[in-house]
């Protein structure tokens, strides 16, 4: 039975052989047995075997197509599921590691009020002393006005 050829051409022919149902195979089956390629005693056998074959086939296809698209998605370099697990467990742990860094909640509020008042501050010296160097220049001209007269 496993050496018919017919048998054996349909099996390794592919068609139809990955997508058969057991109707189909028993039906291929009572053809061969009809045309006496099967005997009756091996029509089960046989189409178990056809199924099986069908089976094999269409797992080995299976494992060939993933593989294929495995090998494309390295080639384009996309990330793969094991790629970004580890990226997420690595931010995760930056994420803990940046919490413990962290001051308490009042310190940056405070230092937030005081960044308004320290300005200020730094905007009246500057006011002062552009005011103070203002009047020292006004200072110094008459007095250069006065120098300059008295020697004519």
């Amino acid at each position: 039975m496993a050496n018919d050829p017919r048998l054996q051409r349909l099996i390794d022919s592919g068609a139809d052989v990955t997508q058969m149902t057991r109707r189909r195979a028993e039906s291929i089956v009572k053809d061969l047995v009809r045309a006496g390629e099967v005997r009756v005693e091996d029509a089960q056998a046989a189409v178990q075997q056809l199924m099986d074959r069908g089976r094999k086939a269409s797992e080995d296809f299976n494992a060939r197509v993933q593989a294929e698209v495995a090998r494309q998605l390295r080639v384009l370099g996309v990330a793969t599921r094991r790629d970004l697990e580890r990226l997420e467990a690595r931010i995760d742990k930056l994420a803990k590691a940046k919490a413990k860094e962290k001051v308490p909640a009042k310190a940056p509020a405070a230092e937030a009020a005081k960044a308004p008042a320290k300005a200020a501050k730094r905007a009246k010296a500057t006011t002062a002393k552009a005011t103070t160097a203002k009047g020292a220049k006004k200072a110094k001209a008459p007095a250069a006005k006065s120098a300059g007269a008295a020697p004519a």
